[in-house]
C-alpha cells in the first residue's frame, strides 16, 4: 500500500511545454512545497504524528497554489487569443483583402475556392490534392511554369475522374527546375475577410467559405484596390 508521500510524489505532473519565467517560478514553488510536505511526512515523530487538521490545512494550501498557477496560465491564454499574437485586432481585418500562408482549399458545388502558389524560378510543376484524411486523391501535372504567382486549377475530380464531395482539402506543389532539382514552392490563400471566429482560443479570419489562422496572414490590402 502506497504512503501518502508516495501518492503525492507519483502524481506530480510532467509538462515538457516551454514555460515563461513566471510559470517556471510558480512551478518551482509548487515543487518546493511538495518536497517540504513529503519530507515532513517522512520525518515526523511516530509517537507524535502530524495532526489531521494540520495536514488538511497544508493540502488546502497546496490546492490553492495549483489553482493560482492554473488561473495565471488561463489569463495568458485569454490574452493571446484576444490580441491575436502580433497581428493586431482581428476585427480590423474585416473588409480587407488578405494573403495567408495556407495550403487549404474549399470545394463547394464542384467549384474550388482559393488555392495559389508562387515560384521564384521556372520549373515543371506537379500538384497533389489531399482529402481530410491526408490521402492523395488527385495528381495534376501543370507542366512548365515560369517564375511568378499562379492560381491552382482543379476541377473537383479524383484520379479516377469521379467528382469528390464538397468540403475542405489541402494541396502541395512540387517543382523541378531545368536541372531537375526540386525548388521551394510557396502556397497561399487569398480573399476578402468577411468575418472573424475563434477555435480553441485561436483567432481565425473567414474568407468566404473557408477560414485561415490570423497568425498566417502575410499581406493585407484594401479590398477595392486588390487585383
Amino acid at each position: 500500500m502506497s504512503t501518502i508521500a508516495e501518492v503525492i510524489a507519483s502524481n506530480r505532473n510532467v509538462d515538457t511545454t516551454p514555460k515563461t519565467e513566471a510559470e517556471e517560478a510558480a512551478e518551482m514553488n509548487k515543487q518546493q512545497f511538495l518536497t517540504l510536505l513529503v519530507a515532513q511526512l517522512q520525518n515526523q515523530d511516530p509517537l507524535n504524528p502530524m495532526e489531521s487538521t494540520e495536514f488538511t490545512s497544508q493540502l488546502a494550501q497546496f490546492s490553492s497554489l495549483e489553482q493560482m498557477i492554473d488561473v495565471n496560465k488561463n489569463l495568458v491564454e485569454i490574452k493571446d487569443a484576444v490580441s491575436g499574437s502580433d497581428k493586431g485586432d482581428p476585427i480590423a481585418y474585416i473588409g480587407k483583402y488578405v494573403k495567408a500562408d495556407d495550403n487549404s482549399i474549399v470545394l463547394k458545388e464542384g467549384d474550388m475556392i482559393s488555392g495559389h502558389y508562387n515560384i521564384d524560378e521556372g520549373a515543371n510543376i506537379t500538384v497533389a490534392i489531399y482529402n481530410q484524411l491526408g490521402k492523395e486523391i488527385r495528381t495534376i501535372n501543370a507542366g512548365w511554369n515560369e517564375a511568378g504567382e499562379y492560381s491552382l486549377n482543379w476541377d473537383g475530380k479524383d484520379n479516377l475522374g469521379d467528382n469528390v464531395a464538397d468540403g475542405e482539402y489541402t494541396f502541395a506543389v512540387f517543382g523541378q527546375n531545368i536541372l531537375g532539382n526540386y525548388i521551394t514552392v510557396d502556397t497561399y490563400s487569398t480573399g476578402e475577410v468577411t468575418g472573424v471566429t475563434h477555435s480553441s482560443g485561436v483567432p481565425y479570419l473567414i474568407l468566404g467559405d473557408k477560414k485561415v489562422a490570423l497568425s498566417n496572414i502575410i499581406d493585407v490590402t484594401n479590398a477595392d484596390t486588390a487585383n
